[in-house]
């Protein structure tokens, strides 16, 4: 649900800007929907925000919470809550460190909370996810991003946006969880997308000073994702969804302009610049995590749901056995009326001979 309302400032304490961007001469002016989203979580009233007085209230506090979530990054869930924030109550420690991980690596931690058991989802997905006690960051990120290989072939041109929109009545929803990108609801017929195109390409920029082998744990203590999850969604935004052709980049300019000021912050118009990070990337093209979502959107082109209730009441209904009973049936009344169609034929024969044989 949208709800216009006066947008926050402009910037963030240039340090804390830094230390998420490991890049003191990048340009907040060019991060506009990474901001908007940073100071509405942190806002008294925010959705991630926490309720009272929490150890996030200062640009200091905030940097020192990164660094030490970088380097405990290996350890539960339950003793990092106590080591970051040791004085405040359990409910309070949970909001602050959902808060932190959503700034720094645009992962929802608790997204059972908003989408609870009573409207389930149902992507058949690892989705929505609660971060357990005992498990550490490094787990949770392993455990919900689980790889599924799958190689995109030439049917996603077929996929993109505004081909989603137009022929199957699929809509675009703009995210900044990582973990919702590419989910599919078939209930409300909405694609999910994470849109911090921005943040992408500056976490790949920092990614590339390291190696690309290497564990969750060592690129999280590093303050990135691995870079394989980055590079993976930037091609599925640029390559696949948002290719920079004419209607494409008509149809992300209209996205951009629709979710302009609305509650979760304007959708990123970084979209509609250049992805030169991905120009590099060769072909084919290999997912190791979102290609099972991008199969799921591949099955949906290739067989359509049903538009209306009438035809999805017909198939939920109609099971291989009726469907040949049905075609036997078939079979039957085309013999019995081809039958019928011969004797009438000859009847008609009989009647023209006598006719003809013995004129009126």
């Amino acid at each position: 649900m949208n709800h216009i309302y006066m947008p926050p400032p402009s910037s963030i304490d240039q340090t804390v800007f830094e230390s998420l961007f490991h890049n003191p001469k990048l340009p907040q002016a060019h991060f506009t929907a990474f901001v908007r989203f940073y100071r509405n979580s942190l806002a008294p009233a925010g959705p991630l925000s926490n309720t009272s007085a929490h150890s996030l209230a200062s640009p200091s506090a905030i940097i020192q919470a990164v660094e030490t979530l970088k380097c405990k990054c290996h350890i539960t869930k339950d003793t990092l809550m106590e080591q970051l924030f040791p004085h405040m109550t359990r409910s309070e420690q949970g909001r602050s460190l959902r808060t932190l991980i959503q700034i720094t690596f645009m992962l929802d931690t608790a997204s059972s909370e908003i989408y609870s058991d009573a409207c389930p989802l149902h992507y058949g997905e690892a989705f929505p996810v609660i971060w357990d006690d005992s498990q550490s960051l490094a787990d949770f990120i392993q455990s919900t991003l689980s790889p599924s290989t799958y190689q995109i072939t030439e049917s996603h041109n077929k996929l993109k946006a505004w081909k989603l929109k137009h022929r199957h009545g699929i809509q675009i929803v703009p995210t900044n969880d990582l973990i919702q990108h590419l989910l599919y609801d078939s209930r409300t017929q909405t694609l999910t997308v994470f849109h911090q195109v921005a943040w992408l390409k500056a976490q790949l920029r920092h990614a590339a000073k390291f190696s690309d082998t290497g564990t969750t744990q060592e690129f999280l203590a590093r303050g990135v994702l691995p870079p394989q999850i980055l590079r993976e969604t930037l091609y599925s935004i640029y390559r696949i969804l948002f290719p920079l052709d004419e209607k494409s980049a008509k149809f992300a300019r209209r996205l951009v302009a629709e979710h302009n000021g609305t509650y979760n912050g304007s959708l990123d118009d970084s979209l509609l610049s250049d992805p030169g990070e991905i120009h590099d990337i060769a072909k084919p093209f290999e997912f190791a995590f979102w290609g099972k979502r991008l199969k799921r959107l591949e099955d949906i082109v290739a067989h359509p749901p049903p538009t209306n209730a009438l035809i999805s009441w017909f198939e939920r209904h109609t099971s291989e056995r009726n469907a040949l009973s049905v075609a036997i049936v078939g079979v039957f009344f085309a013999a019995f009326f081809g039958l019928l169609g011969v004797l009438v034929s000859a009847a008609q024969l009989v009647v023209s001979y006598y006719a003809w044989k013995y004129p009126a």
